[in-house]
């Protein structure tokens, strides 16, 4: 049961993810770290083209350790063996490497210290992105092991980690209607013996990423619509888009796929030809993040 249960957690994150997660009221902003939202109920906002945000959010970024000294207002952040201080209210932040003027001061709240998100971040190596249409900020660093597997040589292996990788978008999010989530069955899609491109379907909405530097962007995304077989989204699926966001791919050749089915544990693959013919090749069982398998029969 621990397994059904993984992966139907797995799916509901994997459309979370493509419909933009959590609604949040106008004005507020979201922080995501690493594909988990950290920004709710946190106070963050924007000043001055900087987001500010409580010590428990950037806490959430890996690699750094962060504390408060509240008799001198210094907030300390500490990073393999950088060592950063900045004081409340100061515009300057100290380091080993010397003096580091900041865009916006630490700055104390009601009892709460904010700082300036970018500026932690980055300190750590992360890469850190501003969506001005969903108010959101995306904070990426991938960990040393999914850079090994994403470059490990082993075609599954790095398409399990392409699938892990923080995600990060520029463009419009677009959400499945709940209706369409019934099942929490979803497929994902690569072309034929490559791992850096992949759309993931989920409910109403496809969406497709491109990895770029241990990061999947987010570069185009759709909500299908069930009408005339003319002006379809993608060669294979005969539907049209009522909405698009992003620029459309150009896939015209074989695709592998997996639809994961979630509540049996299992997933079918095969391949999906350039004229939109489906070749199922098996079902397997799966675990979570273990969701695509080996195609002995693919061109790699």
């Amino acid at each position: 049961m621990k397994k059904l249960a993984s992966l139907g957690c797995a799916s509901i994150l994997a459309l979370s993810i493509v419909s933009g997660g959590t609604s949040f009221a106008a004005g507020e902003i979201e922080v995501i770290v690493n594909n988990s939202t950290v920004g709710q109920e946190t106070s963050a906002y924007l000043a001055n083209g900087t987001t500010m945000v409580p010590l428990n959010v950037v806490r959430q970024i890996p690699g750094i350790s962060v504390s408060w000294d509240n008799q001198t207002k210094t907030v300390t952040v500490m990073s393999g063996s950088e060592v950063i201080s900045l004081v409340a209210g100061q515009k300057t932040a100290f380091a080993d490497s010397g003096k580091i003027t900041l865009s916006m001061p630490a700055t104390l709240q009601k009892g709460r210290i904010l700082v300036p998100l970018r500026f932690i971040a980055e300190v750590s190596g992360a890469y850190v992105t501003w969506n001005s249409q969903s108010r959101t900020v995306y904070v990426a660093k991938a960990d040393n092991r999914l850079k090994e597997r994403l470059a490990s040589g082993n075609l599954t292996e790095a398409r399990r980690a392409a699938l892990q990788l923080p995600r990060v978008s520029m463009i419009r999010n677009l959400k499945p209607a709940p209706s369409s989530l019934e099942g929490q069955n979803f497929t994902y899609y690569f072309p034929e013996g490559e791992y850096k491109r992949f759309l993931i379907e989920g409910g109403d909405v496809v969406s497709y990423y491109e990895v770029v530097n241990e990061r999947s962007h987010l570069m185009w995304t759709a909500k299908l619509a069930d009408s005339a077989k003319t002006d379809s989204v993608l060669f294979f699926k005969e539907t049209m888009a009522s909405e698009e966001s992003g620029v459309r791919p150009v896939l015209n050749s074989r695709l592998v796929y997996f639809h994961v089915m979630p509540h049996i544990g299992a997933a079918s693959y095969g391949f999906i030809g350039p004229d939109g013919t489906v070749t199922e090749l098996g079902t397997k069982e799966v675990t979570m993040n273990e969701e695509i398998v080996d195609i002995p029969e693919e061109l790699k």
